[in-house]
């Protein structure tokens, strides 16, 4: 049987290998036929995508300021290792393609389903004085040509200036502008660190010839699974042509953005190099949907399970890759890979579209489609079975990629140890009201292991748990938990799964302060930033700063700590969330009209001795404190927050009230020389009880209880920035457009809505489910507040 991989006419913008490998003896062994010139070099190389067999190969030199093909050196055949050996016309004088066509190549999922390509992939050589020998010709040599394009025009990829997660365009004479020379540096530098640190230890980096079955070369190891990984997403997203799936990641890799768009415009599968089309490249083809295809790819191919490798190499390689594609500037931080807060609300994009999770209670898990953000009628889809898996209300939903094929969720309740594996997939595309599909939501439902002698959950002021909040952590194929025993990585890749022993670390009070007196002290809704390898914990009795990189662990010093403790004297943070862009840390205390702002960027960590904790110290003007009754004169109570770090938008929410507001984080390294960072640019604060409701959204809004059920999710497909909260009836989720509702005409004292944001066209909509069975049936009620014991 033959597949055809589709015609790569990418006509100026072809993706280009960066042949940047060591010498290699394979290179001096026979290969295909060569032609071109007698006067200059005799160049060797290996196009792989599985081996291409009789496939063209031509040499061209480059023009380094635009990366544009100049004069044909010479030309080639592959032979049935795809090698091929050329004598060019003359010695490049610049740097040169290396451009492969056609051939065909075996599968690298079964190994022999015969693949004929019809797609150009090509090679940069920068350096024309030290030929790699050989050169190779890959999958991943084609992305890094197209991004060192990309720089040379003088782009860069996000980073925490870019407000909006578009490039920017690179400062004249930076590193990375000036050519593609220049451009291949960064490139390098930054699609190695997409897939996990290229080159590693043991590797050869981009020039490693691309294998599956064989991990001595771990680079080539890489590169052998993102080619296995990309077949499978190619076959998947376009099966009548799967190669213009090439030649639309190369183009979507060309801007530096890895989310399905060249510069802002649509891809189309139908029509790659055209600008019209019915089929669009997903927004998450080389994200989320290609860490789905890896898992898919090592799921079933048989060339790599037959190829001895062993199954720790194949978790540990994979979980580079996946944390690699997590963290980097390439990944749109909207994607939901990692989250900044770890409250009841949260979302994932794959397939090209974005989906919000809701812990709605005794509701269950909701999942609302919230691609088009404007949609009166989006797909909604209630899954109350959940709460009975549990056996208890549901507490908290963290969506993650594992190691499964399809998006999972964990979910958890608020008061009890069992918790739920779900099938993120079959909770988007099945029937809540179908038996068969509330059972088949359901991976795994376990009990992990906790501390026996902590034979009670932890209390908070709304209840009590056994875990409190978590966070995804895609690279470590885990979710960590703010537990009774600590912040524990609880892997998900185990048959069922339990928390790992070797990454769990205590919850702990300010050095020398009050500890909660049964079991331990901890997060009630922890903050993250995986991306920088940390938590940011901060409980009633202190901040804690957990080093996932280091090990380490480090608490506010006691100077800054009685600041937050001035707030309220009983007890303190209630709730953070951390903006990882910018490395701004939140902290919302217990019902009290502030939030805290830390710069986590400028802080000082003092290790303590070995066993003991250490120290973080605010740079001068990093903590600020705002008070929001100050300009308001009004008493609003916040309890918990979650921001985006895209446009840094966040919002605010109440336990106890019906309060919420809205910030926008200022960016440190905007502040003028001489002034001083104010922690907020901008806020806004609002009491829903003001708010007409039940006209307007057709309800009253009551207040959600413990955990958070907060979110701030940045919106991949208008590039608005909205906030979530879950209505204490557990049957809808208000939904806030976070930049309309602060730009909205304010009162006198600039920080209040001076009309009603929940009327007909403000910047307050709402969504709205029913229970499809009467598996939630009980009255919903709210606790009294429970203010935790005197110590």
């Amino acid at each position: 049987m033959k597949k055809f991989l589709g015609c790569f006419g990418l006509a100026g913008l072809m993706a280009i290998l960066a042949a940047c490998g060591t010498s290699n003896p394979l290179g001096n062994e026979g290969g295909g036929g060569g032609g071109g010139g007698t006067n200059g070099p005799e160049i060797h190389g290996i196009a792989t995508k599985g081996p291409l067999n009789g496939a063209t190969v031509t040499v061209y030199a480059v023009t380094d300021a635009t990366g544009a093909n100049g004069a044909s050196l010479g030309t080639g055949t592959t032979d049935s290792s795809g090698k091929f050996d050329i004598t060019l016309s003359s010695a490049p004088t610049g740097p040169f393609r290396v451009a492969v066509q056609g051939g065909t190549f075996l599968s690298d999922v079964d190994g022999k389903t015969s693949i004929t390509n019809t797609a150009t992939l090509t090679a940069l050589v920068t350096t024309p004085s030290s030929i790699p020998n050989p050169i190779n010709v890959t999958l991943a040599t084609s992305l890094l040509d197209t991004m060192s394009q990309g720089y040379a025009a003088g782009l860069t990829p996000p980073t925490s200036s870019n407000k909006r997660g578009k490039h920017s365009t690179a400062a004249a004479g930076s590193s990375c502008s000036g050519g593609v020379t220049a451009g291949m540096t960064c490139a390098l530098s930054s699609l190695g660190g997409f897939y996990g640190g290229i080159p590693s230890a043991g590797g050869s980096g981009f020039g490693g010839t691309p294998t599956v079955t064989s991990s001595s070369d771990i680079d080539a190891f890489k590169i052998g699974l993102l080619s296995g990984a990309v077949e499978v997403c190619a076959n998947k997203a376009y099966p009548s042509n799967p190669g213009n799936f090439f030649t639309a990641i190369f183009e979507d890799a060309s801007d530096l953005i890895f989310d399905g768009l060249n510069n802002g415009k649509p891809i189309y599968l139908d029509n790659p190099t055209g600008t019209t089309g019915k089929v669009p490249l997903s927004s998450t083809a080389l994200t989320t949907d290609f860490l789905l295809c890896l898992n898919t790819f090592v799921n079933t191919s048989t060339v790599l399970s037959g190829s001895g490798i062993s199954t720790t190499t194949i978790s540990t390689t994979t979980g580079s890759i996946d944390g690699g594609v997590t963290s980097s500037p390439l990944t749109p931080k909207a994607l939901g890979l990692s989250a900044g807060s770890s409250g009841a609300i949260a979302s994932l994009a794959l397939n090209g579209k974005q989906y919000l999770f809701v812990a709605a209670r005794s509701s269950g898990v909701v999942v609302i489609d919230i691609t088009d953000p404007t949609n009166p009628a989006p797909m909604i889809n209630d899954w109350p079975n959940v709460a009975t898996v549990l056996g208890a209300d549901v507490g908290g939903v963290i969506p993650i990629i594992g190691t499964a094929s399809h998006a999972q969720v964990v979910a958890f309740a608020y008061g009890g140890q069992t918790m739920a594996l779900l099938n993120a997939d079959m909770m988007i595309s099945g029937d809540p009201t179908k038996a068969a599909d509330e059972s088949a939501i359901v991976d795994v439902t376990f009990k992990p292991t906790f501390n026996p002698a902590n034979v009670n959950p932890a209390e908070v002021s709304g209840g009590s748990g056994w875990v409190l909040g978590g966070t995804p952590d895609p690279g470590r194929h885990g979710v960590w938990m703010a537990s009774v025993d600590g912040y524990k990585l609880l892997d998900i890749s185990l048959a069922s799964p339990d928390f790992d022993p070797s990454n769990s670390y205590p919850g702990l009070p300010v050095t020398g302060g009050n500890a909660y007196p049964s079991p331990s002290q901890i997060a009630e809704n922890m903050g993250a930033d995986i991306s920088h390898n940390l938590l940011f914990a901060g409980n009633y009795y202190g901040v804690q700063w957990v080093d996932l990189a280091g090990g380490q662990i480090y608490l506010m010093d006691s100077t800054d700590w009685a600041t937050l403790t001035n707030i309220r004297s009983s007890y303190t943070v209630d709730g953070n969330s951390v903006d990882s862009s910018l490395q701004v840390g939140m902290l919302t205390f217990e019902d009290t009209t502030d939030i805290a702002f830390l710069n986590m960027g400028t802080a000082t960590l003092t290790p303590g001795a070995t066993g003991t904790p250490g120290t973080f110290t605010p740079a001068t003007g990093g903590l600020v404190v705002l008070d929001t009754s100050v300009l308001t004169g009004n008493y609003y109570t916040f309890s918990g927050s979650a921001v985006d770090s895209t446009t840094h938008y966040g919002l605010m929410m109440a336990g106890y009230s019906t309060d919420m507001g809205v910030f926008q984080v200022q960016d440190p390294s905007s502040v003028a020389t001489g002034s001083s960072w104010n922690g907020a640019a901008n806020w806004s604060v609002y009491h829903l009880a003001n708010a007409n409701t039940q006209t307007d959204l057709g309800f009253y809004y009551e207040e959600a209880l413990d955990p958070h059920a907060v979110g701030a999710i940045f919106n991949i497909g208008n590039s608005k920035s909205y906030g979530y909260l879950l209505d204490g009836s557990d049957l809808h989720v208000l939904q806030i457009d976070l930049a309309a509702f602060v730009s909205a005409t304010q009162d006198a004292t600039g920080h209040q809505p001076a009309g009603d944001p929940s009327a007909a066209g403000g910047p307050i909509t709402a969504y709205t489910w029913t229970v499809p069975t009467p598996t939630s049936t009980k009255k919903h009620t709210h606790p009294e507040q429970h203010i935790p014991p005197a110590h």
